[in-house]
Parts: C-alpha cells; sequence; structure tokens
C-alpha cells in the first residue's frame, strides 16, 4: 500500500460533495459520492472497478488495469 500512496491522491468528503451527490439521484449514492468527489476536486480520473455505474460522466473512469496500463 505504500508504494500506491506514492501514486495516488486521497481525498477527504466533503459536505459540498454529500450535497452535490444527494441532488443528481443516482441508483447508487456511494458511487456518486466518490465520483463528486473526484470532479470537485479537479481529479484527471477517477479509478474502480465498477466503471459501467459511472455513465455520461465528465471526470474519466478507469478500471484498475486500464490505470495500471498508463504512462507514469
Amino acid at each position: 500500500m505504500e508504494n500506491i500512496f506514492c501514486l495516488v491522491v486521497i481525498l477527504s468528503v466533503t459536505e459540498k460533495d454529500i450535497r452535490d451527490a444527494f441532488g443528481e439521484r443516482w441508483k447508487d449514492f456511494e458511487d456518486c459520492v466518490q465520483y463528486m468527489t473526484g470532479r470537485n476536486n479537479r481529479m484527471d480520473y477517477l479509478i474502480t472497478a465498477n466503471r459501467k455505474d459511472y455513465k455520461d460522466v465528465f471526470l474519466p473512469v478507469l478500471t484498475p488495469a486500464e490505470w495500471l496500463g498508463l504512462e507514469k
């Protein structure tokens, strides 16, 4: 895990993230909170094994395998 912490940013969830997610009415609230937290912090992309749950979003969504394949 220490190696991963050198490569990623771990964000805190804010009240704004929760309120933004609640306003979106996604089927999976937790996925929406993750997405809103990344979007509100202007992240480059979101990494998840559940890529199919993030349709019609502006923040690029990558699987762990896709992320590992990126040039760092």
